[in-house]
């Protein structure tokens, strides 16, 4: 207890008996995967599986706990979070002493719905028209009123940029023949603010 005492050794919030083998632990603070939002995640070697912990609002007790991949990718030895909220597994094996190869891998887990594009400065007012929606081989962007330095964004649904085109006449033509079907984000941008959004469905016949 002493020792305690002058080193500022806390107990655990929670703890499991046998031993779970935990290997890395982060607090998830994104928007990206809300059923996560503000919970911990804590990857396992023993129990070969990620633990989604839900703290109270002093975030000092555990109050609900969720087991997700219970053995999917064998054992569990890291986890981390990129800046766009996806997160990534690392996987080590079926047991201790493997010694196989090509039996390591990184696992990526995301939310396909949510798009990282910045939504602040978008007028709700802003007069463009984006047709046909969906379109095929060819966008057309329409603006009664066009100013210097407007250019359309599109977006894939994870947030990758595709394509850009400066905006410059009453309507503008974008030639998406390239694209892949299925959903996307345009954003028409006003130097490096974003001023309008819209999701865009691309067909293929």
């Amino acid at each position: 207890k002493e020792f305690c005492d002058e080193n500022n050794v806390k107990e655990p919030i929670t703890a499991w008996t046998p031993t779970t083998a935990v290997s890395d632990i982060i607090y998830y603070d994104h928007e990206a995967i809300p059923e996560w939002t503000g919970k911990i995640l804590l990857t396992t070697l023993k129990n070969k599986r990620l633990y989604v912990m839900e703290l109270d609002e002093d975030g000092k007790n555990v109050i609900g706990e969720e087991q997700l991949f219970n053995n999917w990718w064998e054992r569990l030895r890291d986890v981390c979070m990129d800046p766009e909220g996806a997160i990534y597994l690392a996987t080590n094996g079926p047991n201790w002493s493997n010694t196989e190869p090509f039996t390591h891998s990184i696992v990526k887990v995301w939310n396909p719905e949510y798009v990282s594009i910045p939504d602040q400065g978008i007028n709700r007012e802003a007069s463009f028209e984006i047709f046909p929606n969906p379109a095929n081989d060819l966008l057309k962007v329409s603006s009664e009123n066009i100013q210097a330095g407007l250019h359309a964004k599109i977006y894939t649904i994870d947030g990758k940029l595709v394509m850009v085109q400066v905006i410059d006449k009453e309507i503008t033509s974008l030639d998406i023949h390239s694209l892949q079907a299925g959903l996307y984000f345009i954003t028409i941008n006003q130097n490096s603010g974003v001023i309008f959004t819209e999701k865009l469905f691309i067909v293929r016949e």
